[in-house]
């Protein structure tokens, strides 16, 4: 059994968000109890090559300036069982893309933003539906008429327990998608408390110096690079 997770986000380590880290954990599982597992994302700079191939992480992961355009090669050489279209930036191209293969297609919901579905999602029977939490499948349900089976993300507990805990408020990934502006208003209504922002998607430059601008003004919060070791973090909080 070999299956392929798709979506046109980058992958760890390029960028470090929740989709990433449950993806990286899922293939690391599915490894374990003795399938393969594959990763085909987008990239961060543009290349002449359709895309390149690496396994730092323990699998296979294809990198593509436009995975959907790749897809039907790497899941032909990778001789793909099944494929997992994942949340991206434009949802329904990549579905399609992944149905033209002939292989078994899953889609694998981890946000409710409609606006990235570049179409619109609806009950088909080639089509299997996951969701990381019953909110996201009860919100698609109600938003498309599908139904989706729960798949929570895969926690190893090793890797986030802390034997203490701190004093810091934590927040993490500072875009406006994500509430910074709640972080920034709570950070200036207590400015007894400390805040601790760690990064998590990439950040244009423009933006980040802004908010660590806004952070130096207020004087409470301090700004940490992304991280794949959240136990720092949590051991602050």
């Amino acid at each position: 059994m070999r299956v392929l997770f798709v979506s046109n986000y980058p992958h760890l380590p390029d960028i470090h968000g929740g989709l990433q880290t449950t993806t990286h954990d899922l293939c690391l599982a599915i490894q374990a109890m003795g399938a393969a597992a594959g990763v085909l994302c987008g990239r961060q700079a543009s290349g002449p090559d359709a895309w390149q191939k690496d396994s730092t992480l323990g699998y296979p992961v294809w990198r593509a300036t436009q995975p959907e355009h790749a897809l039907a090669e790497v899941a032909a050489r990778w001789q793909a069982s099944a494929i997992v279209v994942q949340t991206g930036t434009s949802l329904l191209p990549m579905v399609v893309r992944s149905l033209a293969t002939g292989l078994p297609t899953a889609v694998y919901l981890h946000n409710v933003e409609t606006h990235q579905l570049a179409g619109t999602l609806t009950p088909d029977p080639s089509l299997r539906y996951f969701a990381n939490s019953d909110f996201t499948a009860e919100r698609w349900r109600a938003l498309c008429g599908i139904d989706c089976c729960v798949i929570p993300p895969i926690i190893d507990a090793e890797r986030y327990l802390v034997a203490q805990t701190g004093e810091q408020v934590l927040f993490v990934n500072p875009t406006p998608i994500k509430g910074v502006e709640i972080l920034f208003a709570l950070a200036a209504a207590c400015p007894e408390l400390p805040f601790l922002v760690y990064e998590s998607w990439n950040l244009a430059p423009a933006w980040r110096e802004h908010c660590q601008q806004r952070a130096r003004a207020l004087g409470n919060v301090r700004w940490q690079a992304p991280t794949l070791d959240m136990r720092q973090a949590y051991a602050q909080a």
